[in-house]
């Protein structure tokens, strides 16, 4: 239901400013799982104790969303990461809200004249199967290596790499990006800095990724995207393709 959150928040077209604002929360500001969960879940995945494994493993977490949140960490040849964790427990309830979805697109297919047109319960079907991949995040790790050689010709467009030793199903360690969210750029660095370049590498980016590769990022909402301190965009949360 949070993704779905996450969907409406990028849609001014069907959904009221004042929902908007409210919804925008959902996208990295969902209530984070107290770090005892988060430390256990990567110490199950990675099969050692998270102190051992990283040389620092900061509790406060970046961000937290519906599926997962990420955190800050050290290797301990001292490069910074991001570590990506899955919420305990959230695939089960990713399943359960998936079959109350079925259940309620089912009984609009058959009752209303609305359903009988939109067929929503294919929308719930096709929702189900990239939704489901999301939790795999071998698959994501794949995605963000393939994705940034798509975007090889695009130097304004970056795409962080996994650490493949630190990665595990539930569990993705990749390059720490900091920068700014795209929505919160301030009004003094829209002047001085030109963002008409990023602007046009994004859509031409994105215009690849349908025309010229075949698949896309399909979560780009501005919870995703950030502004970084060089000057790129980079492009995070690639389980959705």
């Amino acid at each position: 239901f949070i993704k779905i959150g996450q969907a409406l928040s990028t849609r001014p077209d069907m959904v009221p400013a004042p929902y908007l604002a409210a919804l925008e929360r959902m996208q990295d500001e969902v209530a984070p799982v107290p770090f005892d969960e988060i430390r256990r879940v990567v110490e199950d995945e990675l099969g050692v104790r998270v102190d051992l494994a990283f040389a620092s493993f900061d509790e406060t977490p970046l961000g937290s969303a519906s599926l997962a949140q990420v955190h800050r960490a050290t290797l301990r040849d001292g490069k910074p990461v991001a570590v990506k964790v899955q919420r305990p427990g959230i695939a089960d309830s990713v399943r359960e809200d998936l079959d109350a979805l079925m259940r309620l697109a089912g009984h609009a297919d058959r009752m209303t004249d609305l359903g009988r047109r939109m067929r929503f319960a294919d929308w719930v079907h096709e929702f189900r199967k990239t939704l489901l991949a999301e939790l795999d995040y071998h698959a994501e790790a794949e995605n963000l290596v393939r994705f940034a050689t798509h975007f090889r010709d695009y130097p304004e467009l970056y795409v962080p790499r996994p650490v493949w030793d630190y990665t595990r199903s539930r569990v993705l360690t990749m390059d720490l990006v900091t920068g700014t969210k795209v929505t919160e750029l301030s009004g003094l660095r829209r002047t001085e800095q030109p963002l008409d370049r990023l602007a046009a590498a994004l859509m031409r980016g994105y215009l690849d990724q349908v025309f010229v590769h075949g698949e896309i990022h399909a979560d780009p909402h501005p919870g995703n995207l950030l502004v970084t301190d060089d000057s790129r965009i980079a492009l995070f949360d690639l389980g959705m393709v």
